[in-house]
């Protein structure tokens, strides 16, 4: 009896908790779309801005190896990399 007591309380108790996550993904998303309405970028924002993007790629058309330009701006040759394509 007791276990049958246990089960019903776990099942009802994980029922609200799913209840509950969907209500947080509901908020967040809600967030997300209003978010994006103001104008808001989502995401990371870049380690280089767009003339030092543009300046790396002129660099790396140049010949300069990614990891001297990964280190005159101070990041990850991988950042650099992933410019190139």
């Amino acid at each position: 009896m007791r276990r049958l007591r246990g089960a019903k309380t776990l099942n009802s108790l994980s029922g609200l908790a799913e209840e509950e996550r969907h209500r947080i993904l509901k908020r967040a998303n809600e967030g997300r779309v209003a978010a994006i309405k103001r104008g808001t970028k989502l995401g990371r924002t870049p380690k280089l801005d767009d003339h030092q993007q543009k300046e790396a790629l002129k660099r790396i058309k140049a010949g300069e190896s990614l990891r001297t330009i990964a280190k005159s701006y101070r990041v990850h040759h991988s950042t650099i990399s992933r410019l190139a394509g």
